[in-house]
């Protein structure tokens, strides 16, 4: 690898899903109280650059709300650090044309958006159009590309067999740089093949597929760091210090509760990188109380009273179910009182010897429908409410499959 004298800082952060609903409480404080930790972590550090890989909203069409936010941070970041350079990639989340459209605006504060992949009349992609020029410190320059999420039209067509189109475009972009004169930098909002979850999963198999990308993408001798987005856990990838998730500094459900929040900092100093994770705690806990009624009712006595506001825990409830009970929810809602806790998704778990009962039994055996059942299941996977189609969908199966077990048909 041929080594260039850089001597850069770089804060790298990612998925901050602004505008995200957590079992519908609004994470605008969240998300406020993040900024103002990310604030005081670029004055300690005075890094030269900052790069945002992907996912900067949760959604295509983000809220007012949302929107405010990231331009106030954006019209801090150019007022108090007129030297900082600012990267931002689009992520999966993102409209990438929507990051795009105040460019001409955000580049007179040096913040550089690359949210869309453009193609000549043949089909064909420059990738000069992701580059970002970078200046270190002792005006050393270097190169950041920032790559958006990609979809199968974004990439070239695959001219190595068994290869994919985004390793495709991947093989062409190292190509491009390959024999660049300066260091160059990778961001990408992008499945990492092998990437975990907190527990240990390989999300491969579970989402990945075709999208994954291989190793092979990204060559040491042509990329000096790898800043990642899309996956929520932070982590290294490949067994490279040099190619790294930041991770999401907010859990998006409970499932991502435990996966550690921060940001990385990294230090390149010519072929030495140092990368150093910078904990950040969250604004709101995220309690898990399970066990049986009693004991899950006991749970929530414990804990300390207070009026309930934006910075109160929010509990998700795992409860043994062993006799039916139309009160439960009421009890539960009703021991929370004066607590300091927003209640947040419940799931049941029916006995063991249920395995074996037809549908028509478990709704006699359970305090809830299936549809309240299958949509609270939802809730807590993906934490955020049922799409309302998908619930009409939902509930016209669960009658018909009813419907059929009781005539037999």
């Amino acid at each position: 690898m041929s080594v260039f004298p850089v001597d850069m800082r770089i804060l790298h952060t990612a998925d901050w899903h602004l505008g995200q609903r957590l079992h519908g409480y609004d994470r605008a404080e969240e998300h406020a109280h993040f900024f103002r930790w990310l604030l005081a972590q670029l004055r300690h550090y005075q890094p030269n650059a900052m790069l945002v890989a992907g996912d900067v909203f949760d959604s295509l069409n983000p809220s007012a709300q949302a929107q405010r936010q990231y331009y106030e941070l954006m019209g801090t970041l150019g007022r108090e650090f007129p030297e900082l350079q600012v990267v931002v990639c689009a992520g999966n989340h993102d409209s990438g044309l929507r990051l795009e459209a105040a460019s001409p605006l955000l580049r007179c504060f040096r913040i550089e958006v690359r949210g869309t992949v453009t193609k000549d009349a043949d089909g064909q992609i420059d990738y000069q159009q992701f580059a970002v020029p970078l200046q270190g410190g002792n005006g050393d320059c270097a190169i950041c590309l920032a790559i958006p999420y990609l979809r199968v039209a974004d990439c070239p067509k695959p001219s190595v067999d068994g290869e994919t189109p985004y390793m495709a475009f991947f093989r062409e972009l190292a190509a491009a740089y390959k024999n660049c004169n300066t260091a160059v930098i990778l961001m990408g909002h992008l499945y990492a093949a092998g990437a975990t979850t907190s527990t240990g999963k390989a999300l491969d198999a579970l989402r990945g597929g075709a999208e994954a990308i291989g190793r092979e993408a990204f060559p040491e001798e042509v990329y000096r760091y790898v800043a990642l987005g899309h996956i929520h856990r932070r982590q290294r990838v490949f067994g490279q210090d040099t190619i790294c998730y930041s991770g999401a500094p907010l859990a998006m459900n409970f499932g991502e509760k435990g996966y550690g929040h921060s940001v990385n900092v990294v230090d390149i100093n010519g072929a030495d990188v140092q990368v150093t994770q910078v904990e950040y705690t969250p604004l709101v806990d995220l309690l898990q109380l399970a066990g049986s009624v009693e004991e899950v009712l006991k749970q929530i006595r414990r804990l300390p009273e207070g009026e309930v506001d934006e910075k109160a825990p929010i509990g998700s409830f795992e409860i043994r179910v062993e006799t039916p009970s139309a009160t439960l929810k009421h009890d539960l809602e009703e021991c929370a009182r004066g607590k300091y806790l927003r209640l947040g998704p419940m799931r049941l778990l029916l006995p063991q010897n249920t395995g074996n009962m037809t549908i028509a039994q478990r709704v006699q055996a359970s305090t809830f429908t299936p549809q309240e059942l299958a949509e609270m299941e939802f809730e807590a996977q993906y934490g955020s409410k049922m799409p309302l189609d998908m619930a009409e969908r939902l509930g016209i199966a669960i009658k018909a499959a009813i419907q059929h077990e009781d005539t037999g048909d």
